[in-house]
């Protein structure tokens, strides 16, 4: 980061003897706001050629829909932190983001790639291996659970469910204790349907997981995601499952008592240990552990600053201009290497929260499941059935 402040105090150094200013517009609130606050100040008191001004603008979706708009009105930020779902769009947009490898190149600067966690460099990389943008904040989904509500129900609070086989027997001893809620989901289709997938080692797109181009297609339609939707249509039939909404929605339950376990990001933690009232466990994701290859890897999200075009790049849109699709799409240039997966291992002592981050491969073999699993998984479709015969 430090280099990268740099280069651009090159490109844009005016007056001899005048600091730079660079405008950095962040989505980060909170503590983590506050974190980026240190830093900056560190930053500035450390030199004088360079003054970095980080500027909240909100959200992630707000963020990237102001500097977007910032880039068409031709007064962008040099630096805007954007999310992994809007990396994509801004890249696809002519001018609207400089790669980082080439704001590096012009200054003369470099970027030490080999002190990079390899899972999440490789995300922000092209084919060639050239940094597009500069990791800066990670996450990835992970299990949440109250401790306060597991011993009321005679559950024991430091051994939350490992596969979703214990979670069934784990959720009805939650209802049975009074809870109105045993679990839900922030962002459930980013938890429960990509990273599900790839947690069994199971595809969920063509073409390099939708990094290849406009013909990729959607591959989740599986055995494995079909048993795993059957059982969350049971689970909410008889309450075990309680689906809040399409973003983070379930966070808010989960903190203020309602529901007993949430999956949602890692990046939540912060938030929720802060406002809950009761004592909160973390752990890895549930999974089947009749699949073979599971448990194998779940996905790296979070944010990266990129320099825009609005600020460092002056060029404006021209009219009429789409996201370009030049070399099979809006998402051509971005990596496709295995190793820009998260790698979760639940038996990993080295794993802090969420799990650890080795990389690992993502081979793309699917496994049908045999007899056994399909006996098990009719036992857990069995909580369709009054709660008292709930099979433990």
């Amino acid at each position: 980061m430090r280099n990268l402040l740099f280069a651009l105090g090159v490109g844009l150094a005016g007056t001899a003897g005048a600091a730079t200013e660079i405008e950095l517009w962040h989505a980060m609130p909170g503590a983590l706001g506050d974190e980026l606050g240190a830093l900056v100040r560190r930053f500035n008191a450390s030199q004088t050629a360079v003054r970095v001004k980080p500027v909240y603008q909100g959200g992630y979706d707000q963020t990237y829909s102001r500097a977007l708009a910032a880039h068409f009105g031709g007064h962008g930020p040099h630096l805007v932190q954007a999310y992994e779902a809007a990396s994509a769009s801004l890249l696809a947009w002519r001018g609207a983001i400089k790669p980082l490898w080439e704001v590096m190149d012009e200054s003369g600067k470099r970027v030490e790639t080999g002190a990079l966690v390899p899972a999440v460099a490789s995300t922000l990389s092209d084919a060639s291996g050239r940094l597009l943008a500069l990791p800066f904040n990670s996450a990835t989904p992970i299990l949440y659970y109250n401790k306060d509500a597991f011993a009321r129900a005679g559950l024991d609070p430091a051994k939350p469910p490992r596969t979703w086989y214990e979670m069934a027997g784990t959720l009805g001893a939650l209802i049975e204790s009074g809870m109105g809620c045993g679990y839900a989901t922030a962002w459930p289709s980013w938890v429960l349907l990509e990273n599900m997938s790839l947690w069994h080692n199971q595809e969920f797109a063509t073409r390099g997981n939708g990094l290849g181009g406009h013909d990729a297609r959607f591959t989740f339609n599986t055995h494995l995601m079909m048993r795993f939707i059957a059982m969350l249509s049971s689970w909410s039939k008889s309450g075990y499952f309680t689906y809040t909404g399409r973003a983070d929605e379930a966070e808010a339950r989960f903190a203020a008592g309602e529901c007993g376990m949430l999956t949602t990001s890692s990046a939540a933690y912060e938030r929720l240990t802060r406002e809950a009232r009761f004592a909160i466990g973390a752990s890895h994701l549930p999974y089947y552990d009749d699949v073979p290859g599971a448990p194998q890897n779940t996905v790296a999200g979070g944010a990266r600053p990129g320099a825009q075009g609005g600020g460092l790049l002056p060029e404006p849109p021209r009219p009429g201009d789409r996201p370009a699709a030049a070399g099979g799409g809006p998402d051509a240039g971005l990596s496709r290497h295995p190793a820009g997966r998260l790698p979760l291992d639940p038996g990993d002592p080295r794993r802090g929260i969420g799990g650890g981050v080795v990389a690992g491969p993502h081979p793309q073999g699917r496994a049908r499941p045999g007899r056994r699993a399909r006996q098990r998984d009719a036992a857990a479709l069995r909580i369709v059935q009054p709660r008292s015969e709930i099979i433990r």
